[in-house]
């Protein structure tokens, strides 16, 4: 054997409990030899320094599992390596380990769990351990588990809210849990999460002034293919009528309003061809009339109670709706304020052709100190004002036309 295969560089030591064994394991590694003659290796122990009564031929593997061994004895190890002609090299340093007389916890299975998008789900890990001392236990999570789940390391709840990203997929979650006893003892348990598919209703915006007519638009996005959808429409009362709701594509796509152009209604959504419903692309229109001589307000059109049948024929776990952003103009104008990315932004609406001022203040409260920070005509519905500093604090818009 080449003598380059030397004590230095055959061994670092890593003596611990196989994770989920008999408190009469232990897993022993090393790191391998750099010659490049090294055929495999052996590992000796026993229970007396320099007297090895076992001999275990690892192969080539630089780790191997030591079973039945007595609890609260200690162990000692060396280890050699060989070459093709089976001719080993001097042992490795001795590294000695005593066995814990502590037994492993055991943890309560828990079955294969099921979750819907957006649902708040929670389960209990229960671990216990035969022994006369007070057992407490630390839970934790391994690898592999989706992101936001988490676990109380004290009591051993589990906590998820899967979001859209997650439908339709399962995850295979393991759970740790640590004793408190000199040295630790841990075990696992290991089950599957499978999250349900999803749909989700997605509208337009608009801004109409009142006594125009608009519309918006609904897309769709779902983990699965859908041939039939059907949702709650609910329009606000007195501040739009004629409500009608259309096909974008009427020779592959039907669409059923009942009653038709009610504020309140239920609206049908229905494959023609046997095709799956298209997403990411629009599915049918909303068109309405804002009503005439009204205030200027902020509303929405919205869809909820959102029911949907699969390709195979059955029910989608669960699916949400959404909501239309509707800006109605009136005499007044209304002014938003935005942040995004970190910048602000100043958004008005009002009718075109009228002369606005936009005003600020820090002291709301003072009439004195109202400054304009821009003035102006309308040449749109909408008209927005950048570049508002970050490093001023609370600042108040109000604006009126004329």
């Amino acid at each position: 054997m080449a003598k380059c295969i030397a004590v230095s560089c055959l061994l670092a030591w890593a003596i611990a409990f196989e994770a989920l064994a008999a408190p009469n394991r232990v897993m022993v590694s090393w790191s391998p030899s750099a010659d490049p003659a090294t055929a495999g290796y052996c590992l000796y122990y026993g229970n007396a320094s320099g007297n090895y009564s076992t001999r275990v031929d690892t192969g080539t593997n630089t780790s191997t599992t030591v079973s039945n061994l007595q609890g609260g004895l200690t162990y000692y190890f060396v280890a050699t390596a060989y070459n093709g002609a089976r001719v080993e090299s001097n042992p490795s340093s001795e590294a000695k380990f005593t066995l814990s007389t502590n037994s492993v916890p055991t943890l309560a299975t828990v079955p294969g769990q099921f979750v819907n998008v957006l649902d708040q789900w929670s389960i209990t890990n229960t671990a216990s351990e035969s022994g006369l001392a007070v057992r407490r236990f630390t839970y934790s999570l391994d690898p592999g588990a989706p992101y936001f789940m988490e676990i109380n390391p004290t009591n051993g709840v589990l906590s998820w809210m899967p979001l859209f990203s997650n439908a339709g997929k399962t995850y295979t979650v393991t759970v740790r849990a640590t004793d408190n006893q000199v040295p630790p003892a841990t075990t696992t348990n290991t089950f599957a999460v499978v999250v349900g598919h999803f749909a989700q209703l997605n509208f337009s915006s608009c801004v109409t002034a009142a006594g125009q007519t608009n519309s918006i638009s609904m897309t769709m996005t779902s983990s699965i293919a859908l041939t039939n959808l059907s949702f709650t429409l609910d329009a606000p009362v007195g501040r739009v009528g004629g409500m009608a709701v259309t096909s974008l594509n009427p020779q592959a796509i039907g669409v059923t309003q009942q009653p038709a152009g009610a504020y309140h209604s239920v609206v049908t959504v229905t494959s023609l061809n046997g095709q799956a419903l298209p997403m990411q692309t629009p599915l049918l229109q909303v068109n309405f009339t804002a009503t005439a001589g009204q205030h200027s307000t902020f509303s929405s059109l919205n869809a909820s109670s959102v029911n949907a049948i699969q390709a195979d024929g059955t029910a989608l776990p669960k699916a949400a709706g959404g909501s239309g952003r509707l800006v109605l103009i009136g005499p007044e104008p209304l002014v938003e304020a935005q942040q995004n990315n970190g910048l602000r932004s100043l958004v008005l609406y009002g009718n075109v052709g009228k002369h606005f001022t936009v005003q600020s203040t820090t002291n709301p409260k003072s009439q004195s100190v109202w400054s304009t920070a821009a003035s102006g005509t309308l040449t749109n519905q909408t008209q927005i004002f950048n570049g508002i500093p970050l490093s001023a604090p609370a600042i108040f818009y109000r604006a009126y036309t004329f």
